[in-house]
């Protein structure tokens, strides 16, 4: 249950979908969170420390907090979410130089907080590096 006052709560509920809003208008900031929750999933498994790693980045880079996923879910699995996903690197080959470095970083972020399969995140990291057109080294 949330805390705080009436206000307090109505104003977080108005930010949070504000942030939810304003991702489901960017199919590469849709592409991106799809790509980082596909680090979380990558063994099938969604483990504690990575979820926390994930939600805080979801908070971090793009404004949306952990009890708005469920409106993050909505969105990715929208329309608009579907079309983010079914030109995904299209899109994130779109980003600068500067965005992709952050993006491998990020998903090495979530890799690294792997409990169960370390091995496959850490695969996945630099297969998008790759197709990201930057080199092993550089993940």
């Amino acid at each position: 249950m949330l805390g705080g006052t009436f206000p307090e709560v109505i104003l977080r509920k108005a930010v949070a979908s504000r942030a939810v809003r304003r991702l489901s208008g960017d199919p590469a900031g849709l592409a991106q969170i799809l790509l980082l929750f596909r680090v979380v999933l990558v063994d099938g498994i969604i483990g504690a420390r990575e979820l926390e790693v994930f939600e805080g980045i979801c908070l971090r880079e793009f404004g949306i907090r952990s009890a708005d996923l469920s409106q993050l879910h909505d969105v990715l699995e929208s329309a608009k979410g579907q079309a983010a996903e079914k030109q995904l690197y299209v899109l994130l080959k779109q980003l600068d130089v500067s965005a992709r470095y952050r993006l491998v970083g990020l998903m090495r972020e979530i890799a690294n907080a792997c409990d169960d399969n370390q091995e496959q995140a850490v695969r996945l990291v630099f297969m998008t590096a790759r197709l990201l057109g930057m080199e092993a080294e550089e993940a």
